[in-house]
């Protein structure tokens, strides 16, 4: 709160240029050293391969983090599930859903439903976001 109050601006953009200089320091220093070696150039290579490295593993892992607080309510989602489904078969329907469904984005999985009279579908429920929403969609 200090640092807005003192003038800091509140945009993430800023931290991305912390990550170029070391670069430019680097690739000057290769560039106009007199007595050029291979290492100069290795450094520049190394810190730019550390760094895409890292972004390639920090990507996954702060989308699981993400996600991972995620929990779909299977018994509230079963329920919405029947009520859609009720006026449309004319009797009351029970749905089944997977004890722990997957909650990342995209993630597709089938509940049950049956009919009172004995029949069953299968329903296919796809997640749409990280914050739950999902859609649905009765199998043929």
């Amino acid at each position: 709160m200090a640092l807005r109050r003192a003038g800091e601006v509140k945009s993430y953009a800023m931290t991305w240029w912390c990550l170029i200089p070391p670069w430019a320091y680097l690739l000057a220093r290769a560039v106009q050293r007199r007595n050029r070696t291979g290492r100069d150039w290795a450094m520049f290579t190394a810190s730019i391969t550390l760094w895409l490295i890292v972004i390639v593993i920090s990507i996954p892992v702060v989308n699981a983090a993400i996600t991972n607080g995620t929990e779909l309510n299977q018994a509230k989602l079963q329920s919405a599930i029947a009520q859609w489904a009720e006026p449309k078969v004319g009797s009351a329907v029970t749905v089944t859903c997977p004890k722990n469904p997957p909650a990342s984005p995209g993630s597709v999985f089938d509940c049950v439903m049956r009919a009172s009279d004995g029949s069953t579908a299968t329903v296919a429920v796809t997640v749409q976001d990280r914050s739950g929403d999902v859609t649905w969609q009765v199998q043929q």
